[in-house]
């Protein structure tokens, strides 16, 4: 069996053994896929700019899921004040990214497609293209256990159950390539980006 089913099999193992929705799993063993990254899950903050709250710093929480050359990015904004986390129920918007790793002179990168959107709004109009359909690439580095992509660094960590198995329903329903099947807005009938 090869490693990436090896980390499937522990990673389905370990949410049968989790009795309830919130149930945090543990990250999963580290295993190297063929792009270098380990399978699993990891997690990193990214700065929100414009938020004009004072006294609060806004992020958006970005969860990653690696399984060999396929990754999920969902992120979700939070907000801390006097350092103490609440999840916001709308500012920043919700985001959810199905994206594939692979190399280019040596260098490995990761592309991504945005297929979810809570709170957001795109411009449509008869001289725009599909939102879901744009590919956005950026390089990926990894060092000390740390993967960073666009500045954001992430480590891995221990996520709920229950979000777990959404994201790995999506990393297996949702092609990483854009198939007109979901687009942003269906009455608009948008061409398809890049």
């Amino acid at each position: 069996m090869n490693l990436v089913g090896t980390a499937l099999l522990l990673t389905l193992a370990v949410l049968q053994s989790a009795s309830a929705q919130n149930a945090t799993v543990k990250p999963i063993p580290p295993t190297t896929s063929i792009t270098g990254l380990p399978d699993g899950q990891f997690v990193g903050l990214e700065k929100l700019a414009g938020m004009g709250e004072p006294h609060a710093s806004w992020f958006h929480e970005n969860t990653l899921i690696v399984r060999g050359a396929e990754v999920i990015l969902d992120m979700q904004p939070v907000v801390f004040h006097s350092g103490k986390k609440t999840y916001s129920a709308s500012d920043g918007g919700f985001l959810t990214y199905r994206g594939r790793l692979f190399y280019k002179s040596g260098q490995l990168f990761v592309s991504l497609r945005l297929f979810q959107s809570d709170y957001i709004v795109f411009p449509i109009g008869p001289h725009e293209c599909e939102p879901y359909s744009r590919l956005v690439t950026s390089p990926v580095s990894r060092l000390n256990g740390v993967i960073e992509i666009n500045g954001v660094h992430y480590k891995p960590a221990s996520i709920a159950a229950g979000q777990l198995s959404e994201l790995l329903r999506l990393l297996h329903d949702v092609p990483a390539e854009y198939d007109g099947k979901h687009p942003y807005e269906s009455k608009y009938h948008l061409p398809p980006c890049n």
